[in-house]
């Protein structure tokens, strides 16, 4: 694809894993999980 080019699906792909890594380090602190 174009490197100038971020489509929505990339963005939704990127955050998805930020979220799952930062989700993954909350649960292993047990803190802000319910």
């Amino acid at each position: 694809s174009n490197l100038n080019t971020i489509s929505i699906s990339d963005i939704k792909k990127l955050f998805d894993a930020l979220f799952e890594r930062a989700n993954h380090c909350i649960s292993a602190e047990g803190e802000y999980f319910e």
